[in-house]
């Protein structure tokens, strides 16, 4: 069970900084930027989908929306 946690704090850290990629691509055009999006978006969805099998369902989408949510008001936080 812990490892499902593991896993699933894995996939949340590398979400944000995988989104934080999309911004700095610039619309995608920068290659380096994106590529790093698109790469650790794709082991993201690959290590949540692993915690999946650990994990139940609700809990585990519970979580990961909390915590990206989370890191949404933070960086709107930013803006203000």
């Amino acid at each position: 069970m812990i490892k499902g946690y593991i896993l699933l704090s894995i996939a949340i850290a590398l979400e944000i900084v995988s989104t934080s990629m999309l911004k700095a691509s610039c619309g995608v055009t920068k290659l380096m930027p994106s590529v790093a999006f698109i790469v650790g978006m794709g082991t993201c969805f690959y290590i949540f989908s692993k915690s999946l099998m650990l994990l139940p369902l609700g809990i585990a989408y519970a979580i990961w929306a909390g915590w990206n949510g989370l890191d949404g008001i933070g960086c709107c936080s930013n803006l203000a």
